[in-house]
């Protein structure tokens, strides 16, 4: 037996049906403990008000006291398996209420603490921490001073619940969370954006554009190929609105090209507006979007309508043509070094890459890649020797500082090349680890 949401769990301890409560996992809305905290040890207080604000930022739950849990191995969560009866008198609510109040900030003053009693064992049973999530106040710190001393100096830290353990933020993303404050109490709340996010965050956020741009442009389940940048800082991008005339959104309607008819991001077009007041343009199997916050994700298919363009005359099946791999690459980074990192209020100088490709065993032969070019008249390449994709698909992510497109498209072209099992020595129309434009065959 079990319970599967918070309202079956008061039901069951209302009821004095704690054996309905056996077999319940833990998950994000319920923790179990055998035993109350031990208030007389100042770690147990710091526990305390560790679980409950790590609860109440991750959207709310129940601690309940009188369960023990063991292990599943096969979910490899903590499941309720015995009930463990509570004198009521063993647990002080008013001092639990005062530990929650003193190490929590803001203080978390209406902790609702209950006792539950068991039908078998009169006096004794079970109780519940009811944990409210607070948007006001969210998120909820834990502190406590470092020495009984000071009257200043104190340890901060913020949890959240995930699945059925807290965590912990890093230093890393409280930094962030405090540089996001100063920034919307410079910009307001347009300021609050990708990048001001924490590093974990900032990530869920890109994959979520990504897979959005997927589904929008049909990508999903076929071969495809991706890059997205954005700022390492907090900082939004200036000039999106649909009547600028800002370079940013020059560049991102109609994107940069080095040669007519070259292997560029896409078509001209005016842009959708997204949610947040960033801009998209999809056409079949290939979009381009840009969040305020300075996320630029383009991604394309990588079968013969784009990066495996004439297949049919190399004689080789889902064979990547190098030039497109490496000017559409090298192109990607010509928008965003030359257009969105400038257009960023305040300057950011580093950025985070993150780029791959997916599904590239989709109904054999796996794609697969080539040393140098592709010779003469740029389609030849029949000749050559082809090293197909181990993997179905790959990814990889970086930090770079603002450094010129060619350098950046190298780097992000040597983790391409080694996915393939090839040496960055042999990309294509390089000179000195630096994509060279001027090295693409004009026709």
């Amino acid at each position: 037996m079990s319970v599967t949401s918070q309202v079956d769990l008061i039901s069951a301890l209302s009821a004095g049906d704690f054996q309905r409560i056996i077999g319940t996992a833990e998950s994000k809305w319920v923790d179990f403990k055998a035993q109350p905290y031990d208030l007389k040890l100042d770690d147990e207080k710091l526990e305390l008000a560790k679980d409950v604000t790590g609860m109440m930022n991750a959207g709310g739950g129940e601690i309940v006291l009188g369960f023990a849990t063991r292990s599943e191995p096969n979910s490899k969560r903590d499941v309720a398996c015995g009930f463990h009866a509570i004198s009521e008198g063993l647990v002080d609510v008013q001092a639990y209420q005062q530990v929650i109040r003193d190490y929590s900030y803001p203080p978390v003053r209406q902790a609702s603490i209950e006792f539950w009693e068991s039908s078998m064992e009169p006096g004794k049973g079970a109780f519940t921490i009811s944990c409210k999530a607070d948007p006001v106040a969210f998120p909820t710190l834990v502190h406590s001073k470092r020495d009984k001393r000071l009257q200043r100096g104190h340890l901060i830290g913020v949890f959240s619940r995930e699945d059925d353990d807290v965590e912990h933020y890093t230093v890393g993303e409280i930094h962030t969370d405090i540089k996001i404050g100063r920034l919307i109490s410079r910009q307001g709340i347009q300021g609050l954006q990708m990048a001001g996010k924490s590093p974990t965050q900032a990530n869920d956020v890109a994959k979520n554009r990504l897979e959005d741009d997927w589904r929008k442009s049909g990508l999903i389940g076929s071969r495809r190929y991706y890059l997205q940048a954005y700022p390492a800082e907090p900082a939004t991008v200036q000039g999106l609105g649909r009547h600028s005339s800002s370079d940013v959104r020059r560049a991102f309607s109609d994107p940069p090209q080095v040669r007519f008819a070259g292997f560029s991001l896409g078509i001209k077009a005016e842009p959708e507006v997204l949610p947040d007041g960033g801009l998209r343009v999809t056409q079949s199997r290939e979009s381009r979007s840009l969040e305020r916050g300075g996320l630029l994700t383009w991604t394309c298919s990588a079968d013969r309508d784009f990066l495996a363009h004439a297949e049919d005359q190399r004689k080789q099946k889902q064979s990547i043509h190098p030039l497109a791999l490496v000017e559409s690459t090298y192109l990607f980074f010509v928008l965003f070094l030359k257009h969105v990192m400038p257009a960023l209020q305040p300057p950011v100088g580093t950025y985070i890459l993150r780029g791959g490709m997916a599904d590239l065993h989709e109904d054999q032969p796996p794609t697969s890649l080539c040393a140098g070019d592709l010779g003469a008249g740029a389609f030849h390449g029949s000749f050559k020797e082809w090293y197909p994709a181990p993997k179905s698909e790959f990814d990889f992510e970086f930090e770079l500082l603002n450094r010129e497109p060619g350098e950046a498209a190298f780097k992000t072209l040597s983790e391409v090349y080694e996915r393939f099992g090839l040496d960055k020595s042999v990309i294509p129309y390089c000179e000195r680890e630096r994509v060279v434009p001027d090295k693409f065959p004009r026709q």
